[in-house]
């Protein structure tokens, strides 16, 4: 599906390489996204950038650098001086996602310190310093401020996925793991379905490697509506993706904000067609239903 980036790939139904910017934060960073097992979600201030290509996916290294939002599709070159699966840096630190080269897109790990006293998963964080694509803030460690806010600049503590990028998984419940940013940026979000309204206000359902994951709606200024042109993953309005949709698609535009459709009951706008996300049997349980508008 969209974000994903791991080995069995569900890709994006059509965009190209996703980045992801982490919704609004006092910071930009770009991720690119990257989902597989069961945990997913990153908001900090910045891009995402899906590090790999997944059907219907074209590698894409041109055009303007990616906006602060949640999903870049843009890729971007990676460094690492820390492993945010071995969390193998000094005691006292934790091996964050950083935008080493002064841009929005997570292209690097390194470490930070744990403050006294940090934020649990699921509690309100801060940023201690930079931006939400610094790698600086008071939650706890393999933990990441997600969707700061840049007026309050406060945001959660979300979960990073455990396990290895090869089998990832969440330690948290009904969450999927998003990996972004070519394996720089692997969060834990909460499950969704496209097809419902489960996800909170300001989030909307959104691909991932192997399922559907809340994330914030982050569209252009005036954009984000249906046959609008996309560069993110998140950049579409609730109950649409980011996808290649041919000729509906606005004129000028290689991508565009698409819907999701029920296979049993179709409903997708001429000339799209409504094509499975899974394979039969092959989808979490209940999402066999669960299609995309697609110009194939």
């Amino acid at each position: 599906m969209l974000l994903g980036c791991g080995p069995a790939t569900v890709a994006n139904p059509g965009a190209s390489e996703a980045s992801t910017s982490a919704g609004s934060s006092t910071g930009a960073g770009a991720m690119t996204s990257t989902t597989t097992g069961a945990a997913d979600p990153t908001t900090s201030t910045g891009a995402l950038d899906s590090g790999s290509t997944s059907a219907g996916q074209v590698d894409d290294d041109t055009g303007p650098p990616p906006p602060a939002g949640f999903l870049n599709q843009l890729d971007v070159s990676v460094s690492y001086t820390c492993d945010v699966w071995a969390e193998n840096c000094p005691v006292g630190e934790k091996c964050m996602p950083v935008a080493n080269d002064g841009g929005s897109s997570w292209n690097a790990s390194e470490c930070r310190p744990v403050v006294g006293s940090p934020d649990a998963i699921g509690e309100l964080c801060s940023l201690t310093m930079g931006s939400g694509v610094d790698g600086y803030d008071t939650c706890e460690k393999h933990a990441m401020c997600w969707d700061v806010d840049p007026d309050t600049g406060e945001g959660t503590c979300v979960g990073m996925c455990v396990g290895t990028e090869s089998t990832p998984t969440c330690l948290e419940p009904d969450s999927t793991c998003s990996i972004s940013s070519s394996g720089v940026l692997n969060l834990c979000f909460p499950t969704c379905d496209p097809l419902g309204t489960d996800c909170v206000d300001g989030e909307a359902c959104y691909p991932s490697y192997d399922g559907f994951v809340c994330a914030p709606v982050a569209p252009p200024e005036g954009g984000g509506g249906l046959a609008g042109a996309c560069e993110y993953i998140n950049a579409c309005l609730s109950g649409l993706y980011c996808g290649q949709g041919g000729e509906f698609c606005e004129e000028g535009a290689y991508a565009c904000c698409l819907p999701f459709c029920d296979l049993t009951e179709p409903d997708c706008p001429a000339p799209l067609d409504c094509i499975a996300v899974f394979e039969s049997g092959e989808g979490p349980p209940g999402f066999d239903q669960v299609g995309f508008c697609s110009a194939g």
